[in-house]
């Protein structure tokens, strides 16, 4: 599919993309139009999985992207903005791919977020904007060398992490609230910039030079070992008593 002009809808129509179009098609938008080809859209919805699970989509701006079939993945292959929602639903895929994800409205409904060496940011509007990482449905998130920035100091970005889904940014966060629902926890190894937790939400950060997956050991006995929760040290490393 090559656009080189608009495409619109009514304010409940969707574009769907299929199996038949991951196999055969591919999104590519002229240099000029990326900003506005598919910004006028109502929703764009995916319903792909099978042998050919991936969709790809070029930089450009969209109101909504709707992952919705188990099985399949959407990749960006360049710098992406959602101006309402991205929504991941249970067995699919979203890979940010390294680029930089722009939204309002973050709605992980059981899927895996992938934002491995990408940045996500609440950037799109002043008011509305949150951030649902999942739990209640099983969601997953991948993170190391990742930076996700809520809107600003004053208006901070409202993140539901339950604690079920021990949830955890390798990297850097800014100016987000942690909600206190379902018992709201993230742990962060990394920075942590003017960000909240709400009364019964959890925020606890871990700097980049602790290994996590280490215990404090004195002996080697392996019956006196020091186990912090969330995260636990690994008693494979000793402490040196002399």
């Amino acid at each position: 599919m090559l656009l080189n002009g608009l495409l619109q809808s009514s304010a409940s129509e969707s574009l769907l993309l299929g199996s038949t179009f991951a196999t055969n098609g591919s999104i590519t938008l002229g240099e000029s139009v990326k900003a506005t080809a598919l910004a006028n859209l109502h929703k764009i919805q995916t319903a792909h999985s099978g042998s050919n699970p991936t969709i790809n989509i070029p930089e450009c701006t969209i109101k909504t992207l709707d992952i919705a079939t188990s099985g399949g993945t959407v990749t960006a292959t360049g710098d992406l903005t959602f101006t309402e929602e991205l929504e991941v639903n249970s067995g699919t895929t979203f890979n940010a791919n390294g680029n930089t994800i722009a939204l309002k409205t973050l709605d992980n409904n059981g899927g895996a977020l992938d934002l491995r060496n990408s940045n996500m940011e609440f950037s799109v509007t002043g008011s509305g904007d949150s951030c649902d990482f999942g739990g209640q449905y099983g969601g997953t998130l991948l993170t190391g060398n990742t930076t996700i920035t809520g809107h600003s100091s004053g208006n901070k970005t409202g993140v539901y992490a339950r604690a079920v889904g021990n949830f955890e940014v390798v990297g850097d966060i800014k100016f987000l609230n942690i909600q206190a629902d379902g018992d709201g926890d993230l742990t962060v190894i990394g920075s942590v910039i003017d960000c909240t937790a709400a009364a019964g939400a959890g925020l606890r950060q871990w700097h980049h030079t602790l290994d996590t997956q280490q215990l404090l050991d004195a002996d080697e006995a392996g019956d006196d070992d020091l186990r912090l929760t969330k995260p636990a040290l690994d008693n494979a490393l000793e402490l040196m008593t002399k």
